[in-house]
């Protein structure tokens, strides 16, 4: 499937601009709004590159109302899209914390410790259910449903509980890697 192209064009603006308000002064002062936000909304989240992915967000907007799309909540549907083009810029970075190098056996048995730890201060179902969703093959969507089905849950609720599960289990590491820093 070929890439689409997020080129804003000038109908694409008047289109955003009408659809923020008709009289053109104010929708022009909703645009800057509307952008300010955008622009807090990804510093807010580490995003270096704050004002383009803003302006990229925006641009994707105008596009879809352009295609014909009736947005009935402006606002809502714009944040929706911020979130896309986050996930987008996060895919994008390096990864941040390259495991240490084989000779050091020391960084190793650390981190290996600290994941001991942290794995038991977890609840046995949380546990479980992280180890299980960590070994399903990520481009086999059925795994994850039937999971999210025997778990009598939703599929967005398991991803729900996963990610809420990773971050305690991160915050865990980051304290254990503190207590037992160099």
């Amino acid at each position: 499937m070929p890439k689409k192209d997020w080129t804003l064009t000038a109908d694409g603006l008047q289109k955003l601009l009408l659809a923020l308000d008709p009289d053109h002064n104010v929708a022009g002062k909703r645009y800057e709004t509307l952008r300010r936000q955008l622009i807090f909304f990804f510093e807010s989240r580490a995003c270096r590159s704050a004002e383009d992915e803003a302006d990229k967000t925006l641009d994707r907007v105008a596009i879809r109302l352009t295609e014909g799309l009736i947005i009935e909540r402006l606002d809502h549907y714009t944040y929706g899209v911020a979130l896309n083009v986050l996930r987008e810029y996060q895919r994008k970075l390096p990864y941040t914390c390259p495991p240490p190098a084989a000779d050091d056996a020391e960084e190793i048995e650390r981190r290996h410790c600290c994941m001991e730890r942290c794995l038991a201060s977890l609840s046995a179902d949380t546990r479980k259910m992280l180890t299980e969703y960590a070994g399903l093959d990520r481009r086999d969507g059925n795994a994850r449903k039937e999971m999210a089905m025997r778990l009598g849950v939703s599929l967005n609720a398991l991803r729900l509980r996963v990610h809420h599960a990773r971050e305690e289990l991160s915050e865990c590491m980051k304290r254990c890697f503190e207590e037992c820093g160099d």
